[in-house]
């Protein structure tokens, strides 16, 4: 796999990879990514189409995504703390 390009955001980090007969996606903000995947035959196969196709509408929707998906991750870790918390009899 290998960086082919990038999209500068101000809120997350797009980066465009090549591998075999597909392009990928991968949009990340904090500890949290999502990636698309693209083969040959699909319309955002090529470079110049796929960035085209991620226009502010779109990048905000991602966004939006990745900002829930920060937050579930915060929650799954703070119930886990305080499970963590729960299994110590308290010392005085």
């Amino acid at each position: 796999m290998r960086i082919v390009g990038d999209i500068p955001h101000p809120h997350m980090k797009i980066t465009i990879f090549r591998m075999n007969d597909k392009l990928s996606v991968k949009f990340e903000a904090g500890l949290v990514e999502h990636i698309m995947k693209f083969r040959d035959g699909s319309p955002l196969h090529d470079l110049d189409a796929l960035k085209g196709s991620l226009k502010t509408e779109t990048l905000n929707q991602i966004l939006a995504n990745l900002k829930t998906d920060v937050e579930f991750r915060a929650e799954l870790e703070n119930k886990a703390r305080i499970e963590i918390e729960d299994q110590f009899d308290e010392i005085i």
